[in-house]
């Protein structure tokens, strides 16, 4: 039986409900989502986004196989470094911020150990924000711009541009 793969997104917003909408089907992945609006809880699992949703992030990310932070950047660090032994070893964490060296720098100073850090910002976005405007379509042909931090196999960075390809974007590892 082959093992389950687990995807957590933290932020159910525009970014955030767009990647689960796509992700669906991926490796027939279970995806966790996590929003701090109830509203927004309630459409992913009505929509069927998600398939589980969580209020607090480190119910999300526990047993996940790669999380997306898709909240503001100054939370990210945080959200880590409560939830640190929360992490699957062998975990990837990636975000979906423009600005990356400081976040970067925030995310690889709490990353626990056994978990990698692989930046990405899609190229890709709307007029319109929140879940209730986000769809599986959002990254199609965009650009999703993938920088991997510290030591990261090589492995793993083909693993997870497979996975940003799955979206219908267009990776480009930098």
């Amino acid at each position: 039986m082959e093992k389950e793969f687990r995807i957590a997104i933290i932020g159910l917003g525009l970014i955030g409900g767009s990647l689960a909408y796509a992700l669906k089907g991926f490796k027939k992945c279970v995806i966790a989502g996590c929003d701090i609006d109830s509203e927004t809880r309630r459409l992913a699992l009505k929509n069927k986004a998600v398939n589980f949703i969580y209020e607090e992030a480190g119910d999300a990310i526990e047993n996940s196989d790669v999380v997306f932070f898709c909240t503001y950047p100054d939370s990210i660090h945080k959200i880590i470094e409560i939830n640190a032994h929360r992490f699957k070893t062998g975990a990837v964490i990636s975000d979906v911020c423009g600005v990356k060296s400081s976040v970067s720098e925030s995310i690889c100073s709490v990353l626990p150990k056994g978990v990698d850090y692989v930046g990405g910002h899609p190229m890709a976005g709307s007029e319109r924000s929140g879940f209730s405007n986000s769809s599986d379509h959002l990254l199609e042909n965009a650009y999703y711009i993938i920088t991997p931090g510290g030591e990261v196999a090589l492995e793993k960075i083909s693993d997870f541009t497979e996975l940003i390809s799955s979206l219908g974007a267009i990776p480009l590892v930098i």
